[in-house]
C-alpha cells in the first residue's frame, strides 16, 4: 500500500501568500530625505493684497514672495525698525 501526505494550507487570494509566511513589506516606514526640509529659514504665512497690486504683481512676472520680503525690510529699514 503506498500512502501520500499532502498538507492542506489556505492561501490569500490578494498576495498568494500562505498562512503563517512573512514576506518584506514594501510600503511605510521612513524614507531618507522624505518630507519637509529640516532647519528652513522661512515662515508660511496668509496675505491679503488689493486687487490692482496682485495683477501688478502678477503681470510682470517678479517673484511675489522675494518682491515683497524686499519691501517690508526696505520700508523697516526706512523707518528705522531694523
Amino acid at each position: 500500500m503506498i500512502s501520500v501526505y499532502t498538507k492542506i494550507m489556505p492561501i490569500f487570494a490578494k498576495n498568494n501568500i500562505a498562512m503563517g509566511e512573512t514576506t518584506k513589506k514594501s510600503r511605510g516606514g521612513k524614507r531618507e530625505r522624505a518630507g519637509r526640509p529640516v532647519g528652513t529659514s522661512t515662515t508660511a504665512m496668509s496675505l491679503r493684497l488689493d486687487n490692482d497690486l496682485y495683477l501688478l504683481l502678477k503681470s510682470q512676472g517678479i517673484n511675489k514672495n522675494r518682491f515683497i520680503n524686499d519691501a517690508i525690510r526696505e520700508k523697516m529699514i526706512r523707518d528705522g525698525i531694523i
